[in-house]
This record gives C-alpha cells, structure tokens and sequence, in this order.
C-alpha cells in the first residue's frame, strides 16, 4: 500500500491488514492469545474504539475470535463458530451498538427500542441512540460519528427518500455490522428486519372484500419509495386483483403529507390534507371504504368523514396500519394492522449480534407477520383475525428479490 491509497483507507482497516500481516508471517499463531485491547492501541496509537473495529473486521473475516473474559485469539484448525452471540466481557471496554433513527416522536419508535434495548443488554451491550431527524443529510452525520466513537454494531432505521447508500455500501464492505430497520433499501445488500406489509394490507383490502364493499379506495402519503409503503399498497393491489376487482385509479388518493403524531397540529401540511381528502370523499363514485397505508392518515381520513357528515362504517368504512396506543377516533375503534414492533426490534439486535459473534452476513431480509386487528370502523364482531401472509412471511429473503 502506498501512501496515496493509505489516505484512503480507513485507520482501523490499516490497523487490520497490520495484525493480518503478522498472523501470515507467523509472529502470532493459530490459537495464539493477542496482546490486550488497550497493548495494541497503545502500540498503533489509536483508541480502544478504532482497535475494536479493527478486531471486529478481522473477526468477521475469520482471522480471529474474541472469546469473552479472555481475549482475541488467532483462529486456527479446529476453531468452532456457531453463529450465535455470546455475552460481551464485562471488562470496561463498553461493548455498544449504535441506533439511528428518524425521530423519538413517531409513536412507533418506543416498541422497536425496546426489543432491541432488551437484547443488547442482556448480552452485555449497551444501545447508544442518535435521531436523523428524517434528514438524509443528518442521517449521514450521525451514522459516521458512531463509526468514528467506536460502536461494535449499527441498526439504521433509514430515513424517507434519498438514501444514504453508498455510505452504507462502504459499512457493508469494512464497517461494523449493519442491519436495517423497519424498512430496507432495495439497491443495498444488508440485512434487513421488517413487518410483512404485503399480507398485512391484503388482509385488510380482503376484510373489506368480505364486508360487501364495492369500492375501495387506497389513501397514502406520498413517500411511495419506501418500502413499507409501497409494499402496503401492493398488498392493496393483489386483494383487489385476486377477488377479480378493477383497479381503479380514481379510488387512489397518494398525494399526503408526511404527518407523524395524532392529533395532527395545524399546520400547512395538515390544511392541504384535510382539502385533498375532503375532495377525495365528495367526488363521483366515492369509495365506501379506504384502506389508509398507516394509522395517522386513517384517523385524517375519519377526521374528514366526520366534518362531511359521513357515518362511519355505514357511509364508509375504514382500515389503518400500526395499531397505534390510542386505537380511535371520536369514539369509533380503528380496524387495522398490528406490527410486531418489539419483535422487529429485538430482531435486528439478535443479528447484529450474531454477526458479531463471527456469522457471516448474507444480506438477509428478515419478514415478521403481522395480524389484522377488527374494530368498529369497518363493522362486524370486533376480533383479531390472523392476517393472510405473503410469500415472503414470516421468512427470510436472501440476497435481493430472490426467496430462500
């Protein structure tokens, strides 16, 4: 390596190809015992934080093991790897993974943190949490000062639109082990955690089906890239297609703005919603049911049926996503679909921890089942009705778009 491309290479991975060099040329060897984190930084003069990535990277590469209370030993014949996490040393290194998300405001966050918090503690890690604020830019900032302070592993909940993917892309080849939450990234090979989104909308457009309703409309924000949304609203597509429905494009409404908490404050955004769905709801041959792609604009849309004198489930009925904490509006009980929130959360962190443990990553998506939740807004008994699955439930995709 000359000293152009050592400029661009990151400091831990030079430290890595050091320690590989002197394990090719036999200074330690195979089941040989490393000398201690805080030798080695001393040594290279870096901190504990930039020597464990090293070791993290060589880890993950089958160079060396870190057993923990004991150290990192060279891997050799005979080595056993599992695949499963073993519990972080308690030696005060501070074993932690880093988790940026878009906001602690969304109603949904609390859930997926505390799955994930659970898991990592009771491996020894601690969760360092830092907020994007949405911002693609912010994202960026944040994800690299986790990178830089050291973290062992990263879950990224990624932000709407524009994606941070080549620097994802870079973690991917020598950063710590990155899973994705909530959602993934369709051009990125990383291992994802998400709900099934697809069999949760047709179960809710089926349940309607099933109701008697003749024409229902499909209502969603405008973020139709992300995967969660656009997976919803094929789910759409596929009950209707599969009950011999038309699709009818004048039943869609997609030009919402993003709005995260319920009630909704009054804003511009808020004003311009309340004006598309009003003349969503007025128009000829208005639908007698929506599917809404998340709670917060199913509760706009009762909002709005309400201010145009529309009974719901009578004059329509409505289904929502997320079975949010308040589960209704004015007094009427939303149907929708409940995600397993803790589940995604404690998920990801499993794997993280695994690929810390020395699994290899594979790009795995990782889809958990969701469950239709029938209440008052669509008629019928209230009941939990189990939601029908996609092809991908409750499984693994490997690799992208290819089932396992």
């Amino acid at each position: 390596m000359d000293s152009n491309d050592a400029d661009t290479v990151p400091r831990y991975r030079q430290i890595a190809e050091s320690i590989r060099r002197d394990i090719d040329v036999g200074r330690y060897a195979p089941g040989e015992r490393l000398p201690s984190e805080g030798a080695l930084a001393r040594a290279f003069g870096v901190s504990r934080g930039t020597l464990r990535q090293a070791l993290g990277a060589l880890g993950r590469e089958g160079v060396v093991q870190t057993v923990p209370g004991h150290g990192s030993f060279v891997k050799g014949a005979g080595s056993k790897d599992d695949g499963q996490a073993a519990p972080a040393a308690d030696d005060g290194r501070g074993h932690v993974v880093g988790v940026v998300i878009p906001s602690v405001a969304r109603t949904r966050i609390p859930d997926l943190l505390d799955g994930a918090e659970a898991e990592l503690r009771a491996a020894g890690y601690t969760l360092l949490l830092v907020s994007s604020g949405d911002d693609r830019d912010e994202e960026s900032r944040q994800i690299r000062r986790l990178v830089e302070a050291g973290v062992d592993g990263l879950l990224v909940y990624p932000v709407d639109g524009s994606s941070n993917v080549a620097l994802l892309r870079t973690l991917l080849d020598s950063g710590p082990p990155l899973v994705l939450i909530d959602r993934y990234l369709v051009d990125l090979p990383a291992d994802a955690v998400v709900a099934d989104n697809v069999g949760g909308g047709h179960a809710a457009v089926r349940w309607l089906i099933e109701a008697g309703r003749e024409r229902i409309g499909l209502v969603s924000t405008q973020n139709l890239g992300t995967s969660s949304i656009a997976e919803r609203q094929a789910g759409y597509w596929w009950a209707l297609r599969q009950h011999g429905r038309p699709v009818e494009p004048r039943l869609a409404c997609c030009d919402l703005e993003r709005l995260f908490t319920w009630p909704v404050p009054h804003t511009h955004e808020a004003e311009q919603n309340r004006r598309l769905l009003h003349a969503y709801l007025t128009a000829d041959g208005r639908p007698d049911a929506v599917f809404a792609v998340n709670d917060t604009v199913a509760f706009q849309v009762l909002e709005a049926a309400e201010q145009l004198g529309l009974q719901v489930p009578d004059d329509l009925a409505v289904v929502g996503f997320d079975n949010l904490a308040s589960p209704d509006y004015a007094g009427v009980p939303l149907t929708t679909v409940d995600q397993p929130r803790y589940e995604i959360g404690a998920t990801a962190a499993r794997i993280v921890l695994q690929r810390l443990a020395g699994r290899p990553a594979r790009g795995e998506r990782i889809v958990l089942t969701t469950s239709l939740i029938v209440r008052g807004s669509c008629g019928g008994e209230a009941r939990r009705s189990a939601a029908t699955r996609s092809p991908l439930a409750a499984g693994v995709v490997s690799g992208v778009g290819a089932a396992r």
